[in-house]
């Protein structure tokens, strides 16, 4: 029986084995390319991620060289282990840095003050053009007369006219009341007068704050008027580069240096006006510097029963260290210059200067009259500083 294998075509069968080898291989290659495929995509987003990483890890190493760093700080800090005389060390170093910081600051915004006074002093001598004649104010030179008499009515007497000057620093400050200058000094600005006397201690003409503060007139006194107070204070820092009233000095330390100044021109916003310097000296503020007592020449603003003059002008002549050889008088009107002064703390330095009369001349002052004081009182203090002993008047003997 035949089966017919005999004519069975070998090669058809051979043919659909490779074939079905062929697919399956092919099915092969393409998983693995597709595999292959998809390990090159996540290779590559794990280069992207890397790559990002590093990028952000530079970016935070930039942001934290960028920021301020204070040296030594990671030094100095307590750190667990130190010992006692480390950690106190330590917190030593950390208060000297501190302290050192304050000073730094402080003495840098002295400065910043000082140059912007200056540059406001510089700007209020542009501003003012000094008056030098007297202006005609139709009212007798009280020095003439024997007694105060009030002899015109405010109706005989001229308007009172701002001179252009003042109406300068007036539009500056409306608190201006004058001008100061001494020749061969610093001492060269606008006074003011505010309400009360510590404002103007340490604020500028502008009205900022500044240590130097501004010159002003004690804020009891009448100025500005027919009638002003008869002795103007006016007060002022004595500052290290001379300007406000620290070229006072010139007066304390050197007692002739007022043969070669020894006028004020002080100007009211109406007039012109010069003062003779007839006094100079330093006292107490402070009653147990002086044994109890304290020569409150601030409150003799004008002469008066409780302020009397006869006991004013005592003091004044016992305690100045110079005589000029001019008299002086209840007629005449006057201006005190009050600043710190530096023999103790607190002491004042004082100029006092009456208003030239009409026969002077602020430019012929005879200073050969001059001669020393050689017997100037002084507060206890000083003496106490200076071997011990006391003051005693030439009228005691």
């Amino acid at each position: 029986m035949s089966l017919g294998t005999d004519n069975l075509d070998l090669s058809d069968i051979n043919f659909d084995i490779n074939s079905s080898d062929i697919d399956f291989n092919i099915e092969k290659s393409e998983e693995e390319e597709r595999q292959d495929k998809i390990s090159q995509i996540m290779e590559t987003k794990k280069l992207d991620i890397n790559m990002k990483r590093k990028q952000h890890q530079l970016e935070e190493e930039a942001l934290e060289q960028s920021k301020l760093k204070i040296p030594f700080i990671e030094d100095i800090m307590p750190k667990h282990g130190d010992t006692k005389l480390n950690i106190f060390l330590k917190y030593f170093v950390m208060l000297c840095y501190i302290l050192f910081c304050y000073s730094s600051v402080r003495v840098l915004n002295y400065y910043v003050e000082q140059f912007i006074n200056e540059r406001t002093q510089r700007q209020m001598r542009h501003l003012y053009t000094v008056e030098s004649q007297y202006k005609d104010m139709n009212i007798p030179m009280l020095s003439d007369l024997e007694t105060v008499v009030r002899q015109y009515t405010q109706q005989e007497l001229k308007p009172l006219v701002v001179t252009e000057s003042a109406q300068q620093l007036l539009n500056v400050n409306p608190d201006v009341v004058g001008y100061i200058k001494i020749d061969g000094t610093n001492i060269d600005g606008p006074v003011v007068q505010g309400e009360d006397n510590d404002y103007y201690l340490n604020h500028s003409i502008y009205g900022s704050s500044n240590q130097a503060g501004t010159l002003f007139v004690d804020s009891r006194a009448t100025i500005g008027t027919y009638y002003d107070s008869q002795n103007l204070i006016i007060y002022g820092h004595n500052q290290k580069d001379g300007s406000m009233f620290g070229d006072m000095d010139f007066y304390r330390w050197n007692i002739e240096y007022w043969k070669q100044n020894p006028v004020i021109m002080f100007n009211t916003n109406y007039e012109s006006n010069y003062y003779l310097i007839i006094a100079s000296f330093v006292t107490n503020e402070l009653p147990e510097h002086d044994n109890g007592y304290v020569f409150d020449y601030w409150n003799y603003i004008n002469f008066t029963d409780d302020f009397p003059f006869d006991k004013w002008k005592q003091e004044v002549l016992d305690r100045t260290t110079f005589y000029t050889g001019y008299d002086f008088d209840e007629y005449d009107e006057y201006i005190t210059l009050s600043t710190c002064s530096t023999e103790w703390e607190p002491s004042r330095h004082v100029i006092i200067a009456r208003k030239l009369r009409s026969d002077e001349d602020a430019f012929n002052i005879d200073t050969s009259m001059w001669k020393k004081n050689e017997n100037n009182r002084m507060p206890q203090i000083w003496y106490d500083y200076n071997g011990g002993g006391s003051w005693r008047s030439d009228r005691d003997e």
